[in-house]
């Protein structure tokens, strides 16, 4: 598979922009450079040559990779939002829970719930601003390795392609050579 530079050109400025809509700056960066790569490696005229299944299955790598790109950016993280989420609902029912349970003045219950909710609240966000850290250094990774593989899968493909051209081309000049020889024998055979 050879490098396709118009595809590299595409997917350098759509990766681009999701990366700046994602996150400016360093984001457009990366996503010019990881569109750029796809988009030369995967993108262009060898996509013609794909049979439906093989067409289909780079859609779905390039779509992994872009759900990649977006979290390894530090994308929105529907996991830990729901974590975060579940630990604030558990936290407001143990609180009010615990406030009931103390009787006496109703407002002294109620304060001392909402200030225990709002400690707890506190707590969730910074366990999932953790967890996203975490989880965007992770996707850093496994971007960078799942890249890595493309390419290394790519530069094999070209490999082969390029041993298989030069067999075609050592093909064709014992033809044309044994072709030279035959008609040089067959002119030196009316001398």
């Amino acid at each position: 598979m050879a490098f396709d530079a118009g595809g590299a050109g595409a997917g350098a400025l759509s990766g681009a922009a999701a990366g700046t809509a994602l996150m400016p700056g360093i984001g457009t960066a990366i996503g010019a450079i990881g569109g750029g790569l796809i988009g030369g490696f995967l993108g262009g005229t060898d996509e013609a040559e794909m049979s439906p299944e093989e067409r289909q299955a780079r859609q779905m790598q390039l779509a992994h990779i872009s759900r990649l790109q977006a979290s390894a950016n530090g994308g929105p993280n529907v996991a830990t939002e729901r974590m975060v989420e579940h630990n604030r609902a558990e936290n407001a029912a143990s609180q009010v829970g615990y406030a009931k349970t103390l009787g006496g003045d109703p407002a002294l219950a109620n304060r001392m719930a909402a200030e225990g909710i709002a400690r707890g609240n506190a707590e969730s966000a910074y366990q999932g601003q953790q967890l996203a850290a975490q989880e965007q250094h992770a996707n850093q990774q496994l971007l960078a390795q799942t890249l890595n593989n493309l390419r290394a899968a790519d530069a094999g493909n070209a490999s082969i392609q390029t041993a298989v051209h030069q067999a075609n081309l050592d093909k064709e000049r014992a033809m044309y050579g044994s072709m030279m020889n035959n008609a040089a024998g067959t002119v030196g055979g009316f001398f």
